[in-house]
C-alpha cells in the first residue's frame, strides 16, 4: 500500500480497481459504464501513475511504476469481460495486496461461505461428518468404562 498516496493516484486507482472487483465477483457493473467510460478511467489511471513515476519519494515513484504494469495489460472492458473469472479473483487479491485500498479497508463479505459453490458446501458437508464420525467412535471407545468395543482394540487399557 502506498505510504501517504497521492489523492489524484488514489482516487483514480479506486475507480479502476472497483470495476475489476465488480466483475470479479461477478455483480453488475452498471448500466453506466459503458467501453468508453472504461477507457477513460484506465487514462485517468495510466496519466496519474505516469506523473509520479519520477517522484522524489522512491516508494511512491515505484508503485505509480508497478501500477502502470498492472493496469496496462486491461486495455478494453470487453477483455475484462471475456477473462476467467478465476483469473479476475487472483488480479484482485494481488492488487488488492500490493496496492490496498487507501481509501477504505477491504470490506468485509457477508456470507463468505455461500461463495464456495456446490461442490465446496459438499465438501465441507463431507469433511463435517467425517469428524463427526470419527469423535463419536473415540468417545463411545473411551466412555463405555474403559472396556473397549471389539472394534477398539486400540484403546484398551493396558495391564
Amino acid at each position: 500500500m502506498i505510504k501517504g498516496p497521492p489523492p489524484d493516484l488514489c482516487q483514480a486507482w479506486i475507480r479502476w480497481f472497483e470495476v475489476l472487483e465488480n466483475l470479479a465477483e461477478r455483480q453488475s457493473v452498471g448500466r453506466n459504464l459503458s467501453p468508453e467510460h472504461y477507457l477513460n478511467l484506465r487514462k485517468d489511471v495510466m496519466s496519474a501513475c505516469r506523473l509520479y513515476e519520477n517522484h522524489p519519494d522512491p516508494q511512491v515513484a515505484d508503485t505509480a511504476r508497478e501500477m502502470v504494469a498492472f493496469v496496462e495489460p486491461w486495455i478494453s472492458l470487453s477483455l475484462l469481460c471475456r477473462t476467467e473469472r478465476t483469473l479476475l479473483l487472483d488480479l484482485v487479491r494481488e492488487g488488492d495486496t500490493k496496492f490496498g485500498r487507501p481509501d477504505r479497508r477491504r470490506r468485509r463479505r457477508r456470507h463468505r461461505f455461500l461463495r464456495l459453490g456446490l461442490p465446496g458446501l459438499l465438501k465441507l458437508l463431507k469433511l463435517l461428518i467425517v469428524v463427526g464420525l470419527l469423535s463419536s467412535t473415540v468417545l463411545y471407545c473411551f466412555a463405555r468404562d474403559r472396556t473397549p468395543a471389539p472394534y477398539c482394540s486400540w484403546a484398551a487399557p493396558t495391564a
